[in-house]
């Protein structure tokens, strides 16, 4: 019943899917939604989701499993007084020897849940073992629903990181502008080398580290590949499905101007028989533009389009030069924008102080966090002199970003004033209140300004609930759970690696506008995921968020019960939930243990490694509910990055139409020479048949056979056309080209 609902929920925005169903005959229910819902970024929640139905559900089932009515007050079974019904195994000696093997009820469902979710992500700390046949059998279905759920991610990621028709396009405008900027570059550094040694005849030499960086035969290839992109025609930024959708109009195009010439020619053309002029034959087969790959450009109140197709040739003083944004501008902006590379570069110096003030702010943190071990926080000067030091980086970050949003609301307001021409308010009180408006601001606003004031501290202490009768104490100090909330502030490093991955696309907002592609945050991912360091990039992000999550995993599983700064002088401790016995002596999975401080940053760095890579060799365990949900965090964060990992390698090992191109003509080459061989073995085969000297295999005669079928595969490749040898991309692009002159001549 659940399932039928979420299905419904996933296809309520189908109004028309019964009778589209009914004409194309295919069945839109469960498979279909289920398609649906692990496509693009509606995975990513419908995954998580997923899981946690799936831990909630089997960890009621396992606990109901694990749990036996013999260890009730009230159970007056015989079984019950066998040892079989009191201990996990039957050996006396051994269950003295390991007193965990005595068998006990654990009514706590939260440690379930953490042991299903540990089975989930297969990770196997050994803290929690299944010892009923249906708690096993419910443990391995949990495992299995696992694996597959990395599967699913993997197969999700893939999918994610594919450029869609629209990015595609963007990419191509934005690599043909790189290629001609890089062309601008290389061409005038080869005048200045030439004219040099023309004039000087040698005598001035290029700088040491110039002649060591210019490896001439790559620089010659460089060039030659960004001439070739620079000199291509426009439409070959549209892709594939670009070219597939110029391919349909163009057909339909040409369809209608040969029915009309034949028309004409069977006697059913014009009243007065004359021939047809080229006015008239275009006038009745004229080309509807593409609608998938129209972009708008602004041009006043009206918002005027502009078919892409019509975009001038490199050739043409360059495609996006021609219509670039500073044409567009009007005079009574220039006062109130400058140039948007300036405003762009005003914006990353924002950014980069920010992280930096943040960077600053997280490492006062951990100091005063690490000095509150030693000594008591309260009155210490050292302490307040590093909060005080906190609060001034905070203060001055929190300037920054409002600084930073101040300038990205000018440049939407600018944008919105060229794409409709509204009327331009770009004040300093317009900016500021749009700023305010914006929740971006606030959520980043109350993550910058994280921070503990001096002379400020306090405990906090937190029970757990092992039993009628039973908890744990944990206490935090005030400077460990906020060195924890300030690793929040490394955010602050994606603008600038976002940044990053756009520096050499300086037109990436008017292609943007242009193509109604948004180039945020997703574009630059797929852009750093879609590289040939795409694999480096994963292996660096992986190292980094386990330097992060090992700093708080040391913090959350830390107890200030057993800091010397919680004693007094006279050896009492400070605070009284230090004093009960359970501060020190924990239960965890109904058994008792000895709460103890031995993790060091090393140690909680592999005990974070060992749960992201799914090994879980059970040394290094979480004790804390803090410390579980870190680490599920991390075993979640770990296999998403083993999916995007894989996703990268697959994406990397796959043929480029331009390397399937030339492997294809490799493969001509050797078929050629492979032809002549076999056709000197053939031929020496028939006149030894003829001559009556063959003997064993090559007697029979299913061996000339297959000798004549392998020299007949190799002609055939010998003798293939260079167009054949193309992927589907370079095909189809072939016959995109063949259209168009053939609709040029039409029109002609």
């Amino acid at each position: 019943t659940l399932w039928r609902v979420v299905r419904d929920a996933s296809l309520r925005d189908l109004p028309n899917r019964h009778a589209i169903s009914t004409i194309v005959q295919i069945n839109l229910g469960s498979q279909f939604s289920l398609k649906r819902m692990l496509q693009g970024r509606h995975a990513f929640l419908s995954i998580p989701l997923g899981c946690l139905f799936v831990v909630l559900f089997a960890s009621y089932w396992v606990r109901a499993a694990e749990i036996s009515s013999c260890r009730f007050a009230f159970s007056e079974h015989p079984k019950c007084s066998e040892d079989s019904a009191r201990f996990l195994t039957k050996d006396e000696a051994f269950v003295k020897d390991r007193p965990e093997y005595v068998q006990i009820n654990n009514l706590l469902l939260i440690d379930y849940i953490w042991g299903m979710i540990v089975t989930l992500t297969t990770v196997g700390y050994g803290d929690f073992v299944a010892v009923t046949y249906l708690g096993r059998v419910v443990s391995g279905l949990v495992a299995i629903s696992g694996i597959v759920t990395s599967a699913t991610l993997t197969s999700s990621l893939a999918k994610a990181m594919a450029w869609t028709p629209q990015e595609h396009t963007a990419l191509l405008l934005l690599e043909r502008d790189k290629a001609q900027r890089l062309l601008f570059t290389m061409a005038a550094r080869r005048i200045q080398d030439w004219y040099r040694r023309r004039c000087c005849r040698g005598a001035l030499k290029r700088p040491l580290w110039r002649r060591l960086l210019w490896r001439g035969e790559v620089q010659r290839r460089r060039f030659r590949a960004a001439l070739k992109t620079v000199q291509g025609h426009a439409e070959d930024a549209y892709g594939v499905e670009g070219h597939v959708d110029l391919l349909l109009s163009r057909s339909a195009q040409i369809g209608s101007a040969v029915e009309l010439l034949l028309e004409h020619h069977d006697g059913g053309g014009s009243s007065s028989g004359a021939p047809l002029s080229p006015a008239e034959v275009r006038s009745r087969s004229i080309e509807k533009p593409s609608e998938t790959f129209r972009f708008t450009l602004a041009t006043g109140h009206n918002g005027g389009t502009k078919d892409w197709a019509s975009v001038p040739k490199a050739g043409e003083k360059g495609m996006l030069h021609s219509m670039s944004v500073e044409g567009l501008l009007q005079k009574s902006t220039q006062d109130v924008r400058g140039s948007r590379e300036r405003a762009q570069k005003q914006l990353l110096q924002c950014r980069c102080a920010c992280a930096l003030m943040s960077f600053f702010s997280v490492l006062c943190g951990i100091v005063s966090n690490k000095r509150s071990w030693e000594a008591a926080p309260e009155g210490d000067i050292d302490i307040d002199t590093i909060k005080a030091v906190d609060l001034v980086l905070c203060c001055t970050a929190l300037f920054l970003v409002f600084q930073s949003h101040r300038i990205l609301a000018t440049q939407h307001i600018l944008a919105v004033h060229l794409v409709v021409n509204t009327p331009l308010h770009s004040s300093w009180s317009a900016c500021v209140q749009r700023v305010l408006r914006r929740p971006a601001f606030w959520v980043e606003a109350v993550i910058t300004i994280l921070h503990l004031p001096p002379t400020v501290t306090f405990d906090v202490a937190a029970a757990v609930d092992n039993g009628p009768d039973s908890r744990n104490y944990i206490v935090y100090r005030s400077e460990n759970l906020m060195s924890v909330l300030s690793m929040l502030k490394i955010y602050q490093l994606w603008p600038i690696l976002r940044e990053f991955v756009f520096w050499d696309l300086p037109k990436r907002h008017f292609v943007g506008r242009m193509t109604q592609v948004n180039l945020g945050c997703t574009f630059a991912l797929k852009r750093l995921l879609n590289s040939s360091f795409a694999v480096l990039y994963v292996g660096m992000l992986w190292f980094f968020w386990m330097m992060v999550f090992g700093l708080v995993f040391r913090n959350v599983e830390l107890t200030a019960c057993l800091y010397p700064s919680m004693r007094a002088p006279d050896g009492s401790l400070i605070n009284p939930a230090c004093a009960e016995e359970s501060a020190f002596m924990w239960k965890q999975q109904g058994r008792e243990v000895r709460k103890v401080n031995d993790y060091t940053m090393f140690t909680s760095i592999w005990a974070v490694f060992v749960t992201s890579s799914t090994v879980g060799y059970g040394d290094h365990i979480p004790t804390t509910e803090l410390g579980r949900c870190v680490m599920t965090l991390v075993a979640t964060a770990g296999i998403m990055a083993a999916g995007l990992l894989t996703a990268t390698i697959i994406l990397e090992l796959q043929w480029t139409p331009t390397e399937q191109s030339v492997l294809l003509m490799l493969e001509r080459q050797k078929a050629r020479r492979q032809m002549r061989n076999m056709a000197a073995k053939l031929i020496g085969t028939c006149w030894m048949r003829r001559m009556r000297r063959l003997d064993g295999l090559r007697n029979d005669p299913e061996y000339a056979h297959n000798i004549k079928k392998k020299f007949r595969q190799v002609l055939e490749l010998s003798k293939s056309d260079t167009e054949k040898l193309g992927g589907v991309g370079r095909k189809i692009a072939t016959v995109s080209k063949r259209t168009r002159d053939s609709r040029d001549a039409l029109k002609k």
